[in-house]
């Protein structure tokens, strides 16, 4: 499976901000993050001590993995065709982006 990590980072756009400078304000605050990438979220949750409750409510995932270039690699012989995926995530708001041939957006 995926090895993956999950940052809380606060993201309240301003009602001025376009929807371009808002992304790449949440990009620069990631980015900005990544020395604690490898933090588990509940030493997150202890230092910010909020005793049970929960750190974000919204999920954001932008997956740009080349699922076709992986599959083109498969053994001879086996075929793999009209592929779909179904993530169900506990939040209030999950937006997926899809970066493939044409960006997608699911929510």
């Amino acid at each position: 499976g995926l090895f993956i990590n999950t940052l809380p980072v606060i993201a309240s756009p301003r009602a001025e901000q376009t929807v371009a400078d808002w992304v790449q304000q949440v990009q620069a605050k990631n980015l900005a993050l990544r020395e604690h990438e490898h933090t588990p979220l509940y030493d997150i949750q202890r230092w910010a001590r909020n005793s049970g409750e929960a750190l974000f409510d919204t999920i954001l995932v932008f997956e740009n993995y080349p699922v076709s270039e992986a599959l083109q690699r498969a053994p001879d012989g086996l075929v793999f065709s009209d592929l779909r995926n179904q993530e169900q995530a506990h939040y209030p708001l999950t937006l997926v982006v899809e970066a493939n041939e044409v960006l997608s957006v699911r929510f």
